[in-house]
């Protein structure tokens, strides 16, 4: 079953004691790069926390298997790598990469295999242990390509800008998140083009 939870998730203490630190002092617009330095060294940004059963159907060395894997997934923003840019009024906050990560659960029944099958002629018997890892490596990184595909990278980055709008509606002047690559950095973001 697939579940799926969008948590705007930034360690509330420390928004908290970010939001509490703006609002107690005044920010002109000579000490708005250094809030924003401020900021960027203390958040770490998780806007999308994914749990999924994941079929997996593979095959190595001539030998099959069917089984089934719960995989745990996180897309974080790492805002020690958010660009910004003060002109006027205006202060230009660009969302930085996504970091997908991925983990294989370790909950009791969330790794079952179904069915396993020998190929080969004369039957090299049951897949070993460093083959089923290789096997389920595979199934982790077809699931990070997927996570890409099925937008949740979108989604996820979509939910940080609305996060960090709110994060800095305390500076003075025109605060602007720009995401240039709404669909995700790199292959994967296949819809991606810088405005």
């Amino acid at each position: 079953m697939k579940k799926f939870i969008v948590i705007a998730c930034v360690v509330l203490s420390v928004i908290g004691g970010a939001l509490w630190w703006m609002e107690s002092h005044k920010v002109s617009a000579d000490t708005i790069p250094a809030t924003i330095e401020d900021v960027k060294g203390m958040v770490k940004l998780c806007a999308l926390e994914i749990h999924d059963d994941v079929p997996m159907k593979d095959s190595i060395n001539g030998k099959w298997i069917f089984a089934k894997g719960r995989i745990n997934g996180y897309i974080t923003f790492d805002l020690e790598k958010m660009e910004y840019d003060v002109k006027g009024d205006t202060i230009t906050v660009v969302l930085p990469p996504e970091k997908v990560e991925v983990y294989e659960s370790t909950d009791k029944g969330a790794y079952r295999v179904y069915d396993a099958w020998d190929n080969t002629l004369f039957g090299k018997g049951e897949l070993t242990t460093r083959e089923e890892n290789i096997l389920k490596e595979r199934m982790k990184r077809r699931f990070v390509d997927a996570v890409y595909s099925k937008g949740y990278v979108r989604r996820a980055r979509a939910t940080a800008v609305s996060t960090l709008s709110n994060l800095f509606t305390h500076l003075n002047g025109n605060v602007v998140i720009v995401d240039y690559y709404p669909g995700g950095y790199g292959v994967r973001g296949a819809e991606n083009v810088k405005k």
